[in-house]
């Protein structure tokens, strides 16, 4: 069974692969092809969480470090102390998975992955950061 759209994009997204040009980026395309003949491999990426899947643990991960984002999370009670290391754990617990991801299908991440904090190679928000304490624009 091949993999669904919407499976494709995910991997794309978290390898950092663009949307765009999957015709001229054919290394990743011919790579989920490949996964057709190999059903053992591609229950690796399709299985449910509960079972290990990747595309489902990434997403499980994304949706926690987006959570962590909204809210503050206290480390133990008492006097609060903030668990600041909650979102760098969760960003080196999705690239861990992104790596399996890249191992799992012979392709490289690309500009850090998904869960990388920075932006892709070359490209700066006007005004922004390029890189932490790295001040691009007025």
């Amino acid at each position: 069974m091949a993999l669904t759209p919407e499976q494709k994009a995910l991997c794309r997204q978290y390898l950092g692969w663009s949307f765009g040009f999957n015709d001229q980026d054919s290394h990743l395309e011919q790579s989920f092809s490949g996964l057709e003949t190999k059903p053992a491999e591609e229950a690796l990426l399709t299985n449910p969480l509960a079972q290990g899947g990747l595309i489902e643990s990434l997403q499980d991960i994304d949706a926690r470090l987006i959570l962590a984002h909204k809210r503050l999370k206290a480390e133990k009670v008492g006097t609060i102390q903030l668990n600041h290391r909650e979102v760098d754990d969760l960003r080196r617990e999705g690239n861990r998975f992104v790596g399996r991801l890249a191992r799992l299908l012979g392709v490289e991440v690309r500009d850090g992955g998904g869960f990388s904090s920075g932006l892709p190679s070359g490209q700066t928000t006007r005004g922004g950061y390029d890189s932490p304490g790295n001040y691009i624009g007025k």
